[in-house]
């Protein structure tokens, strides 16, 4: 696919101005040479010899120019360029002389055609020279334009395609976003109404009645939270100490949590539902599974290049493993990349008697960066 041909006729009208230029001022200057030399001559007559001696080059360059168009594709290579050139020397240059020889020789000769043969063989050689610098220069001058534009129109597909492929590509990531998201939505309510089947076992009204208040809140927030593309620090903390709260309720006396963010960090940008899989995590993996007292931690600061975030529990060794769907973790490592790409990092796995995982928001998505 190359790029669309020019008009004829805005082809012809350029050759036609460009050579119009070209006749005006090789006028100007020979007649002003003439005047010097006190030769006789009138402006029309000078004008009139030097539009006809142009004639052909209207046409030669108009037809270059519309077969290098037609070739543009190839023009880069050395078997289309050599033999147009040369098919110019023969097919253009030889008779553009003859052109400029008959026209002299119908001036100024009483016989024309006997004069002609002789008039061409005598054609001085600086002439000869002189068309063949015109002839290279227009074939040169008319491939850079044609190669250029040519270029430009590769160029322009090449950043079609670009654009088109990117489009589709953040397409594909929005659509695996949407699914990741609502992969996570229910699984928090799978997690939150087994915490509440949980208290309806232990037979306290008073404590289940409080945890279906705390569910609907943080329903309502994940809800509206599943339908934004960015959330705050802030409001994420907010939706860990709600879902936090609910498991209180549950355990009230084995539950320690300490939530340490500077005030400055609440207005940082970030993915929503991102901090609750972690700390539900904290609670599936750790709380319970054992009778003993936990502790978990959230960590919030900010850096010069990015936040980050820390949530840490407590480890008991001897206790059993929670079966889980492994959700939490490999949900927030898929949506960081789309997000993100290499910028982010989520790191995770025991220090000194703590289960530690440790995020990195860059400043900025990677589409914004």
């Amino acid at each position: 696919m190359t790029a669309p041909h020019t008009p004829l006729r805005r082809v012809l009208g350029t050759s036609l101005g460009t050579w119009a230029t070209v006749v005006v001022l090789h006028v100007a200057a020979a007649y002003s040479d003439m005047l010097r030399r006190g030769a006789p001559v009138t402006l029309g007559d000078l004008l009139r010899a030097y539009l006809v001696a142009y004639v052909p080059w209207v046409a030669y360059t108009t037809l270059l120019y519309r077969t290098m168009e037609r070739r543009s594709a190839i023009l880069g290579e050395r078997r289309a360029v050599v033999p147009l050139y040369l098919a110019s020397l023969v097919l253009f240059l030889v008779p553009e002389v003859a052109w400029q020889v008959a026209a002299v020789t119908l001036r100024n000769a009483t016989d024309p055609m006997r004069a002609f043969l002789p008039a061409f063989r005598r054609w001085p050689a600086e002439l000869w020279l002189l068309d063949l610098a015109l002839m290279s220069g227009s074939f040169v001058a008319i491939y850079a334009i044609v190669t250029m534009r040519e270029g430009r129109a590769i160029r322009e597909r090449q950043r079609a395609a670009d654009a088109e492929r990117l489009a589709l590509q953040l397409e594909l990531e929005q659509q695996r976003l949407r699914g990741l998201r609502a992969q996570l939505e229910p699984h928090f309510l799978f997690n939150a109404l087994s915490a509440i089947a949980g208290l309806v076992r232990s037979n306290d009204q008073r404590v289940a009645i409080d945890a279906i208040g705390q569910l609907s809140a943080q329903l309502r927030h994940a809800i509206t939270a599943s339908q934004k593309d960015w959330s705050t620090i802030g409001e994420e903390l907010e939706f860990v100490r709600g879902y936090l709260a609910l498991q209180a309720l549950r355990y009230p006396d084995r539950l320690r949590v300490t939530l340490d963010a500077p005030t400055a960090a609440a207005s940082i940008t970030c993915p929503p539902l991102l901090l609750q899989p972690l700390v539900e995590n904290a609670i599936r993996h750790d709380v319970e599974c054992h009778q003993g007292v936990s502790t978990i931690g959230v960590t919030v600061s900010p850096e010069a290049t990015g936040t980050a975030i820390t949530v840490r529990n407590t480890m008991h060794p001897g206790a059993p493993a929670n079966p889980g769907l492994g959700l939490g973790l490999r949900g927030i490592r898929d949506r960081l990349a789309l997000l993100y790409g290499t910028a982010a990092s989520l790191e995770a796995g025991p220090t000194d008697g703590h289960f530690v995982v440790t995020l990195f928001l860059p400043l900025a998505p990677a589409h914004e960066s």
